[in-house]
């Protein structure tokens, strides 16, 4: 009986979560059309060139022949991957490539939330699983991500965050193969969904390892998992090396002085500032703030500190502590100037 009430509950829970984050995705479906975005463009020029080529039996696409005014394009070499294979399989029903797109984005949107939910509720109360959850699911920045930036690719990659984080969790609890297996196929799919992630996230999943405490066999297992990773993914991170240097990868609008120019204040990074004006003199709708619900979050785990302080764990400070001081990457002149400009400084806010 007890179970049953305890499924019960869990159902609703998963519902409620489910309407809350479809919510903030259910408005493209209100309109005809796509919305409008830096990379939705892109998105959909590549996204139907890579459809096509599956099609034409090609497994692993690599040239896309119908864009680029039809000269084609290598794009698929460098882009990733695998929101494309996941969205394949909606396109192939029979759904329009701008209805296949929209439901791609509800659909991974909705399971990020979720999946968040089941790997918080192996640490936390369910009311705080469903708070986090939350907060994971309206942060400015997946906002942005979706309505200003049109990253299918980020959208994608946040599924995958709580998925490694459960996988470590469940693999030190009881390490087993399935679960070494279970592990690589998250962690692949990360890679292949947005490897810069896998960067910036990897600090991250240090630090919660430190958290859990795994034991030599655990870390040799978890390592296992890695390299059985990084060679699922081979067809796609080697060529991407290896032909990089015959691109022009570098070319951008932000490159030289401009990159400086993308590091956040403490105003764009605090203030709940949805707009900006670019150097251009025109009207952005994008934002760079943490959130005001997140900071209020951080504020009021700042005072239980204070009140509670003997009855905390050095671990759990040294975690929360570590991602406060990672608030300051993103800010400007906080990054070294020789710093590698793999991607923009902005984006390391993804994990904060």
């Amino acid at each position: 009986m007890i179970n049953i009430i305890k499924l019960k509950k869990n159902i609703l829970n998963i519902i409620l979560l489910s309407l809350l984050a479809a919510l903030l995705v259910i408005d493209p479906f209100l309109h005809e059309g796509i919305f409008r975005s830096h990379d939705m463009p892109s998105n959909l020029a590549n996204f139907g060139g890579f459809y096509d080529s599956l099609l034409e039996g090609n497994f692993f696409p690599r040239w896309l022949g119908n864009v680029a005014n039809l000269y084609g394009s290598p794009a698929m070499i460098f882009y990733y991957p695998f929101s494309y294979y996941l969205a394949s399989a909606i396109r192939i029903l029979g759904f329009s490539l701008i209805d296949t797109i929209k439901i791609f984005i509800l659909i991974t949107f909705i399971f990020s939330v979720l999946i968040m939910y089941i790997w918080l509720r192996k640490h936390t109360s369910t009311v705080a699983a469903l708070i986090g959850s939350f907060l994971y699911a309206y942060a400015p920045y997946r906002i942005t991500d979706i309505y200003a930036r049109g990253s299918v690719a980020e959208n994608t990659a946040f599924i995958f965050i709580p998925l490694i984080g459960y996988q470590l969790y469940l693999i030190c609890d009881n390490p087993n193969i399935k679960r070494i297996i279970l592990l690589s196929i998250a962690l692949s799919s990360l890679i292949l969904s947005h490897l810069f992630f896998v960067v910036i996230f990897a600090p991250f999943f240090l630090i919660y390892l430190f958290y859990l405490k795994p034991n030599r066999k655990k870390v040799i297992m978890i390592l296992i998992s890695l390299v059985l990773a990084f060679s699922l993914t081979t067809f796609y991170t080697v060529p991407l090396i290896v032909e990089t240097k015959y691109t022009h990868y570098d070319i951008s609008p932000f490159n030289g002085s401009e990159y400086y120019t993308q590091f956040l204040n403490f105003e764009r990074l605090f203030l709940p500032i949805w707009t900006f004006i670019d150097k251009n003199g025109n009207k952005e709708y994008q934002t760079f703030q943490i959130g005001l619900l997140q900071i209020s979050l951080v504020l009021i785990s700042l005072l239980v500190f204070v009140v509670k302080s003997k009855h905390i764990s050095i671990k759990i400070k040294q975690f929360y502590f570590i991602g406060l001081f990672s608030l300051i990457f993103p800010i400007e002149n906080a990054e070294p100037r020789e710093t590698h400009k793999s991607s923009l400084p902005w984006e390391i806010t993804g994990p904060i």
